[in-house]
C-alpha cells in the first residue's frame, strides 16, 4: 500500500519584505460595477475609485481596458501606469493602530470596501484563522509572528465593531504558545494540527461546527481580520497583499501592491526562465500563461517550477485504484465524477455532489496515472453553473 504523505505546514520565521513599485498594475473590475467612466489617459490618484468598489492603490495614468483570465475566469481589467509618489496622506502601518473606532466606523468600513452590516447585526460566530490554506504558503503564520504584540488590542477593537463578547481564533499548534494569553481577553484560541488540508475554510469551519459547537461561523483569514481593524480606524482600504513566493531556492514572503503583475514579482525575486508559474499553491492553484496576471485580494502564494521540473498534463485513463476516493476529505466518488465530466455527462456529476468538492487537489496528487482530476471537477462545476443560468433565463 502506498504510504500516505503528510503536507506539514510548519514554517520558519521568514520576514515580510517590501518590493519595488511596478511600472504598471492591472486592477480587476467588478462585473456589476456599471459603466466605466474614466477614459484612457485619465490621471488617477491613489485611493480614487476607478469604478464603484475598485480603489486605485497607486497614482498614475489609465493606459487601457482589457480582459484577462484570472484564476480561470475571464475578467475585465484596467491597466494603470504608476507614478512614484512616496507615502500618501492616509497611509498607515498595520502595527500602529492606537485609536478606537468613532461613531462613524460603519461608514469608514463602507468607504474601505467592507459592507459588513449583515454580519454586525447577526449573531453568527466569527472564526479568525492563522492556519495556512495551501502548501508552500507561510503568509498567515508570518503575519501572526509579526503582529502578535498587537493582537490583543485588535481583538478588543474587533469585538467592539461587531458587538461580540468572544471571537474564535484558530492557530497552528506550534504557534499556540505565542498567543495563548489571549484566552483571558475573550478570545477562544484553539489549536489546529498544521497538516494540509486542515486550514481550508470548508474543513476548518466544519470542524468548528462539529467540535466547538459554533453557529454558522464566519471565516476570516488573519490578514483580512487585521485589514478590517485598520479600515475601521482609518477609513482607508489596505492596498497591499502579503504573498509567499516559492521556487527551487526556497520561500520568500513579500508585501506587494494589489494589481502587481507576476512578471514584476519574478523579476524582483530574481527568478528567470520559469517553466510554470502557479498562483494559489501547488495543489489548489492555477497555472498562468500570461505573466501580466496581477496579485488580487485572494492571492496568497506564487509557486514557480523550472522547465525541467514541470509535469505536463496527460490524458491517461482511470485504472479504478480508488486512491482519489480514499484521500477525498469530503468523501466524494472522485473516480466516477471525473469520468462523467470527461464525457460531458455533467448532470450525473451534479447528482454525485460535485459542487461539494473543495478542490484541495489531494485526488490529483495521489492519482498514480497523473489524471487532471481537479481540472475535470472544475469543468463540471462551471458547466453546471452555465446550465443553471440558462434554465433561469
Amino acid at each position: 500500500m502506498m504510504k500516505e504523505i503528510k503536507f506539514r505546514q510548519e514554517y520558519d520565521d521568514i520576514k515580510i519584505a517590501e518590493i519595488s513599485l511596478p511600472e504598471h498594475i492591472f486592477l480587476p473590475l467588478n462585473r456589476n460595477a456599471g459603466a466605466v467612466n474614466l477614459e484612457v489617459g485619465h490621471q488617477i490618484n491613489k485611493f480614487d475609485e476607478v469604478v464603484p468598489g475598485v480603489i486605485s492603490p497607486v497614482t498614475g495614468e489609465i493606459k487601457e481596458y482589457l480582459k484577462m483570465y484570472i484564476d480561470g475566469i475571464e475578467t475585465d481589467v484596467v491597466k494603470i501606469a504608476t507614478v512614484e509618489n512616496g507615502r500618501d496622506e492616509g497611509d498607515h502601518d498595520r502595527n500602529n493602530i492606537t485609536d478606537e473606532p468613532d461613531k462613524n466606523f460603519h461608514e469608514k468600513l463602507k468607504k474601505s470596501g467592507y459592507f459588513l452590516e449583515n454580519v454586525i447585526d447577526s449573531d453568527c460566530d466569527i472564526v479568525v484563522s492563522a492556519v495556512e490554506t495551501d502548501p508552500l504558503c507561510s503568509v498567515s503564520q508570518q503575519i501572526l509572528r509579526e503582529n502578535r504584540k498587537d493582537l490583543n488590542q485588535n481583538f478588543d477593537l474587533f469585538k467592539k465593531i461587531f458587538n461580540r463578547k468572544k471571537i474564535n481564533f484558530a492557530v497552528p499548534e506550534h504557534l499556540f504558545d505565542m498567543v495563548w494569553k489571549l484566552q483571558s481577553q475573550g478570545v477562544n484560541v484553539w489549536k489546529v494540527e498544521p497538516n494540509y488540508p486542515n486550514g481550508i475554510p470548508e474543513i476548518l469551519i466544519n470542524s468548528a461546527i462539529e467540535n466547538k459547537a459554533l453557529k454558522s461561523p464566519l471565516y476570516l483569514k488573519l490578514e483580512e481580520f487585521l485589514n478590517i481593524c485598520d479600515a475601521a480606524v482609518t477609513g482607508r482600504p489596505n492596498l497591499k497583499k502579503v504573498i509567499t513566493v516559492t521556487d527551487i531556492n526556497g520561500m520568500r514572503n513579500i508585501n506587494v501592491i494589489k494589481g502587481t503583475p507576476l512578471s514584476h514579482i519574478l523579476k524582483d525575486s530574481d527568478i528567470r526562465s520559469a517553466g510554470k508559474v502557479v498562483t494559489g499553491g501547488p495543489l489548489r492553484g492555477y497555472a498562468n500563461f500570461d505573466l501580466n496576471i496581477p496579485v488580487t485580494d485572494i492571492t496568497d502564494s506564487v509557486y514557480v517550477q523550472y522547465e525541467k521540473d514541470v509535469v505536463r498534463a496527460v490524458n491517461n485513463q482511470c485504472i479504478n485504484c480508488g486512491r482519489c476516493n480514499g484521500h477525498c476529505p469530503v468523501n466524494l466518488s472522485v473516480n466516477l465524477l471525473t469520468r462523467y465530466s470527461e464525457f460531458s455527462q455533467f448532470e450525473n456529476c451534479r447528482d454525485l455532489g460535485v459542487e461539494n468538492c473543495i478542490e484541495c487537489g489531494l485526488c490529483s496528487f495521489y492519482c498514480p496515472t497523473g489524471r487532471s482530476l481537479v481540472q475535470l471537477i472544475r469543468l463540471a462545476k462551471s458547466e453546471i453553473k452555465n446550465l443553471e443560468g440558462e434554465i433561469e433565463q
